[in-house]
């Protein structure tokens, strides 16, 4: 059970005008610890005014503005603190997570980059390097988008399954995206449609399972539905279903 809180406005207009938006998630595991929260976390999210006034007259710019997000968590079970911190603009991003123990305080970091290109076949592209220093991992992602942004090409340069996506929007609603593994050449199939209240996505693997997240937006927030249906039984030879249903709050 997760229950999250998140501003729809600036917190502190007058005090801190940078700050955006704030929010808070807290997560209840009953199998992980009966009596407590699981898990917190939070995000601040950040956007100063970089550019300069002349006068009175503000000429700052909204799209070459930095967006800095920090996300502290901590884990109750193993008192574990650690923090999450993005920062960038409209065409590159930088992204780290950090730990509050251990001796490697920095454990991951990811950079991306984007950048239009006037072609009609290849409209747009970008990179995304990774390194994961825990598991001493690199990846790099690699994008490619069509003039008219209806196709897009992913190649995910992974350490454990590279894998290419091919993703197709068939109209304003429906968006297909089959994957290929590099590796064992599996395909898994991924469905998206757009609700007019919400999403509903599908994703097939043939060999495992099926998965459907339904998103439900209401008042004050959403509904979450997972459905997932394993394709192959288990110990007693039958299948069993799992769903799980969460709400999503917004104040």
């Amino acid at each position: 059970m997760v229950w999250s809180l998140s501003s729809i406005s600036t917190p502190l207009p007058n005090w801190i005008p940078s700050l955006q938006s704030v929010g808070a998630t807290v997560g209840y595991k009953y199998d992980d610890i009966k009596d407590r929260p699981s898990f917190f976390e939070g995000i601040l999210h950040f956007r100063p005014r970089l550019g300069r006034k002349d006068n009175s007259k503000d000429i700052y710019n909204a799209k070459n503005s930095l967006s800095i997000d920090i996300g502290p968590a901590y884990e109750v079970r193993d008192r574990r603190l650690s923090c999450i911190t993005k920062i960038g603009s409209d065409k590159w991003n930088i992204f780290a997570r950090f730990s509050g123990e251990g001796k490697q305080i920095l454990q991951y970091i990811r950079a991306s980059y984007r950048t239009n290109l006037p072609f009609q076949s290849v409209g747009a592209f970008s990179i995304t390097p990774s390194y994961n220093f825990f598991k001493s991992e690199p990846a790099c992602s690699i994008t490619g988008k069509s003039g008219t942004g209806r196709t897009a090409t992913i190649l995910d340069l992974n350490m454990d399954d590279p894998t290419l996506s091919i993703m197709h929007a068939l109209d304003e609603r429906n968006t297909i995206a089959p994957e290929i593994s590099l590796n064992s050449g599996k395909i898994t199939y991924n469905w998206n449609v757009d609700l007019k209240s919400g999403t509903l996505q599908t994703r097939v693997d043939p060999i495992t399972a099926i998965q459907v997240t339904w998103i439900d937006k209401c008042m004050n927030g959403k509904w979450v539905t997972d459905f997932r249906l394993p394709l192959a039984s288990g110990n007693t030879g039958s299948l069993g279903i799992d769903i799980r249903v969460r709400r999503q709050f917004t104040f």
